[in-house]
């Protein structure tokens, strides 16, 4: 009879075995993905099933860089090892690195892509342009034929007829479909008459839609001077086109509602500001009314007649004061005049001399006001009427 064990030796035991199976180690299990949950501790808990079976799975915080973040329900492949959780013990298969399922080398060359045009700028908000309210021409990039041309036009022809569409048919799936992508994008840009550009394809798996990840593509659209929308496949389908454009939509048909509003409701809009604006305008034409009213009942307003005689009695009274004031100032000026005059011709030598005094000047024409100031020589001797010349004599014996 064998040795009893515990509980948890059994569990270490099962999972020592299973982790050092070489069969186990290493493997890649395809399953759809169900209830992944992401703890703050950085561990990611999640199922993997099929049709037939399903297993627990844990990505641990260290294997993240090298595991994407899938979405529930979709199919990947995930490269791991089985093991058991002592504690509970259950089987579980713990997972180093995980990628979509049947990708592979597209998925490695779609993170690069996408990590190195990061880099460069191409995907910064700063880059993005508005998409324009009121488009004249919706330019679309995608395959003359298939249903995505097809919602496109109907959806952009039923929200907003006024809009002319524009299609510029080009391959969306094989060999030369990424070069006629970027072509027909140049196309637009070169042709100039459309105002925003739908680029896109619809649904179908990753290798159809493998043409909207190519760098040729990329570039095309950041170097459109055209704003872009883009509309690859259906929600849950992401391109290099979509992080490159200026907006993305989930489907074609989307990305036609995001092109061009609703006519309905621009009318719609239009109606209430012309209503609003109509109100407005009596709503001032009544206030202005009003306050003409309000002035035609004043009083001055309602005898403008006595008013304008009231004023005009006013301006004869200022009139008169102002000719009295001016006739007064006038006669007072006229008398300073005189009394001026008066003065000045009272000082005029000649008045002076007419009443008998003389005026003496030396030869040089200086006055002599008395005895002292000339010595021996000859004087003038002015008068009112004439003027004689004398010899003074300084000291004169009596």
């Amino acid at each position: 009879m064998r040795q009893s064990v515990t509980v948890g030796e059994l569990n270490e035991y099962v999972k020592s075995a299973l982790e050092n199976d070489p069969m186990l180690r290493g493997i890649t299990l395809i399953g759809e993905v169900s209830g992944y949950k992401k703890y703050p501790s950085g561990h990611a808990y999640f199922t993997l099933k099929d049709e037939h079976a399903a297993i627990s799975c844990v990505c641990f915080a260290q294997y993240q860089a090298q595991a994407f973040m899938p979405q529930n329900g979709q199919l990947v492949e995930a490269v791991g090892s089985v093991s058991v959780y002592v504690k509970e013990g259950r089987y579980q298969f713990i997972v180093r690195a995980m990628r979509p399922a049947g990708v592979g080398a597209l998925y490695v060359a779609f993170e690069k892509l996408k990590k190195q045009l990061q880099e460069e700028g191409l995907f910064d908000l700063s880059r993005k342009r508005p998409i324009p309210k009121l488009p004249a021409c919706v330019g679309v990039v995608t395959s003359g034929k298939g249903a995505a041309v097809r919602d496109i036009i109907h959806v952009i022809s039923r929200r907003y007829p006024r809009a002319d569409i524009l299609i510029c048919p080009v391959a969306v799936q094989g060999a030369q479909s990424a070069p006629d992508i970027a072509r027909g994008i140049r196309w637009m840009n070169d042709y100039g008459r459309a105002d925003v550009l739908i680029v896109g394809r619809g649904g179908g798996s990753a290798e159809d839609l493998w043409a909207f990840n190519t760098e040729i593509v990329a570039r095309a659209i950041a170097d459109s001077k055209i704003p872009v929308i883009s509309a690859v496949g259906h929600e849950t389908d992401t391109t290099i086109a979509d992080f490159v454009s200026d907006l993305r939509a989930p489907t074609p048909s989307a990305a036609a509602e995001l092109a061009v509003p609703v006519m309905a409701e621009l009318e719609g809009a239009a109606s209430k500001l012309m209503q609003r604006a109509g109100l407005a305008v009596h709503r001032v034409i009544d206030m202005k009314f009003s306050r003409m009213k309000a002035l035609l009942s004043t009083r001055q307003m309602a005898m403008p007649a006595r008013n304008i005689e009231k004023h005009a009695l006013r301006l004869q009274q200022l009139t008169s004061r102002l000719s009295t004031a001016v006739s007064t100032v006038s006669m007072e000026k006229s008398h300073q005049a005189q009394v001026l005059t008066e003065r000045l011709s009272s000082l005029d030598p000649k008045a002076v001399m007419a009443r008998g005094f003389a005026m003496v000047t030396d030869e040089e024409g200086k006055l002599i006001s008395t005895s002292t100031q000339k010595k021996d020589g000859i004087v003038t001797i002015t008068w009112r009427d004439g003027c004689r010349q004398a010899e003074f004599v300084s000291n004169m014996e009596e």
